[in-house]
């Protein structure tokens, strides 16, 4: 097997030309921090960088976006003269865009020649020494991401027909991990991050923000920088915002009002730098489920708050003096509290408070109405924030007061949706690779296609003679269906809750059509297949499921078939989350296997129940049992997966 080193060498075979070999790190650093440089602060990230470099490391930086990980790469290459490869994570990136192909045509003219290999940014990056970026490294696809194991470890890659490349000794890796991306994100397998260091990156302090952006935009209006800057630090420690702003917000806003500045001298500036501000800051920010405010409101009270000269915790001590909340702990007159009860509840001993709950009827109603007199909103918040709000929820609901029912349950939910994205889209293939005719897409499958040609005889090529290989995807349509009846509830709820937005998140990004039936006497949509419903609203309806005694699967198959025809040319399945405990209805097993509407049936099963008869309804499909959180996304991806 032939072998390519990229390390350049001299005339007597000795290595030369080595940037990073030579480079003095102590004299880099002092370039790199130098004002003339483009970098401002980061002094103690840029000597992990540096160290990680020049010990020949590959590099994840994770951080929020805006953190400067492109600005200090960008630096680095310039100082050192290497060049920067720029290759951004995504859903369209393959393992052949990375290493590179044999061009079809020229093969066929010369053959498998190293002339008629096209590098991909892998390869050319292993070849001229320079640095490879990977952004959002948690988007890329296995399959590209597989292409990369190698190369982290050997600094090597072998590409069949061509060889082993080995890599020039400038050579790096460097990928970002961005720590609030949900679009479809791809947990990064254990081999890959085995052989990154990780070096984290976090939003620096107001001064050095305010040297960015005045260094980014070249405006001479130090008040509006200010203005800017401190709008941006505000929604970042907002507690009604999941996400808060970048740096980039406060430099869209210095740039944007300094132009309105110099086009419109009203009297009624105050209110054009309003809307600038809604422009700037608008797109970055994301709300909690439980904010009654929208984001122009949010914004609209930080940039007055910033225009008085205010702070943001005098902002929400206004906010609480305006409501009438105690910012200290302490319950509304009555009986003589628990006083354990109430140091657990301070103390966000979730554990002890889950235990109280699961003491039966007495337990859950204790918990229930000592968090409902709890005059503190954040605090009670804090409870239902935690890992086992869920569980906790579902426990406790009947006794808690209407309105704290109400925020509980938002928060529940929202836990269960940041539990599904950080889990799902895990090693789910869309679609298997089929062969096709070439239409513009897919791989070039340069065997078959020469094979193909000889066949035929000599002769001019044609399109039609290209063979490509691509995913064929599967079109689905789902339907979740939700067992109600009595044994089913409880903590039982909050796995059938996280199943849906597991589900839904799947499909959604596939574009595919999804439903949710619940049943137990008889059924009810929660859900319609072709309706476009938020996903936590179909928790929120989930968390809502009152008991029934009796378990109708019957009834509950028919609606599904009724579902399923409004759609065509779908394959289309059924999750079942049950205990395969039947007790009402006729017997559903010949309607499902005699129903064209219904391709197979997959049981999510619970124990304890009936297993047995889980099986049975099991059409083409296959039992999971689910013990907990992560056997849901376990069952789900495998049932996916798996093709028909």
């Amino acid at each position: 097997m032939k072998s390519i080193d990229k390390t350049p060498v001299d005339q007597e075979g000795n290595v030369c030309d080595l940037k990073l070999a030579v480079c003095d790190p102590k004299e880099l650093y002092e370039k790199l921090t130098d004002d003339r440089s483009g970098i401002v602060g980061r002094k103690r990230e840029l000597k992990l960088i540096l160290s990680a470099i020049c010990s020949g490391k590959s590099i994840l930086l994770e951080g929020p976006p805006g953190t400067s990980k492109s600005t200090i790469l960008h630096e680095l290459c310039c100082s050192l003269g290497l060049c920067l490869f720029y290759c951004e994570g995504n859903a369209d990136l393959t393992a052949s865009k990375m290493v590179g192909y044999f061009d079809p045509a020229a093969v066929l003219q010369t053959g498998y020649v190293p002339e008629n290999f096209n590098e991909g940014v892998l390869t050319r990056a292993m070849g001229s020494g320079g640095i490879l970026y990977i952004e959002d490294i948690n988007r890329v696809p296995p399959d590209a991401l597989n292409a990369l194991v190698t190369v982290l470890s050997e600094r090597e890659v072998h590409i069949p027909r061509y060889g082993m490349i080995k890599a020039h000794g400038d050579f790096r890796v460097v990928a970002s991990l961005s720590i609030f991306d949900s679009l479809g994100p791809v947990k990064l397998s254990r081999a890959i991050l085995d052989r990154f260091v990780k070096i984290k990156l976090d939003y620096q302090s107001e001064e050095e923000e305010k040297e960015i952006v005045n260094r980014v935009t070249q405006i001479d209006a130090p008040w509006l920088v200010d203005l800017g800057v401190k709008i941006g630090r505000a929604t970042r420690e907002h507690p009604d915002l999941k996400v808060g702003a970048s740096i980039r917000g406060a430099i869209d806003f210095a740039r944007l009002a300094s132009d309105e500045i110099r086009f419109n001298s009203s009297l009624q500036l105050q209110d054009h730098l309003l809307q600038i501000a809604y422009l700037a800051f608008s797109a970055k920010i994301k709300r909690k489920p439980t904010c009654e405010l929208t984001e122009e409101e949010i914004i609209e009270e930080l940039f007055r708050t910033a225009m008085m000269g205010g702070s943001l915790d005098e902002l929400l001590k206004r906010r609480a003096e305006d409501k009438g909340e105690d910012a200290q702990m302490s319950f509304v007159r009555g009986p003589e509290p628990d006083w354990d009860l109430v140091d657990a509840i301070r103390e966000k001993r979730l554990l002890k408070l889950k235990q109280i709950a699961e003491e039966g009827d007495m337990g859950a109603t204790k918990l229930g109405q000592a968090l409902s007199k709890i005059p503190d909103k954040s605090m009670f918040q804090d409870v239902f924030q935690g890992p086992l709000a869920p569980e906790l929820y579902v426990l406790i609901r009947q006794a808690l007061e209407k309105r704290r029912k109400a925020l509980a349950r938002e928060l529940a939910t929202q836990v269960i949706l940041d539990r599904a994205q950080n889990m799902t889209f895990f090693g789910l293939r869309d679609g298997d690779r089929k062969r096709f005719r070439f239409d513009g897409d897919g791989v070039i499958d340069i065997d078959r296609t020469v094979e193909n040609i000889v066949e035929k005889g000599p002769r001019n090529v044609e399109p039609d003679d290209i063979i490509v290989t691509k995913r064929e995807r599967v079109k689905r349509a789902c339907l979740l269906m939700i067992d109600a009846s009595e044994s089913m509830l409880k903590e039982k709820l909050g796995l059938a809750a996280l199943a849906a937005a597991v589900i839904s998140l799947k499909y959604s990004s596939r574009n595919d059509f999804y439903g949710v039936v619940a049943f137990h006497s008889k059924p009810f949509l929660l859900k319609q297949i072709d309706h476009d419903t938020p996903v936590d609203k179909v928790i929120e309806y989930i968390l809502t499921l009152e008991a029934s005694s009796l378990t109708n699967y019957y009834s509950a198959f028919k609606e599904a078939s009724t579902e399923f025809s409004k759609i065509t040319s779908f394959k289309k399945e059924i999750f079942l989350m049950t205990d395969g405990v039947w007790t009402y209805g006729e017997d559903p097993i010949p309607f499902i296997q005699n129903n064209a509407n219904i391709s197979r049936v997959n049981v999510l099963y619970l124990d304890p129940g009936n297993l047995q008869f889980a099986k049975e309804l099991a059409y083409k499909g296959q039992v999971i049992k689910i013990d907990g959180w992560p056997s849901i996304v376990r069952g789900i991806n495998r049932i996916m997966n798996t093709p028909y």
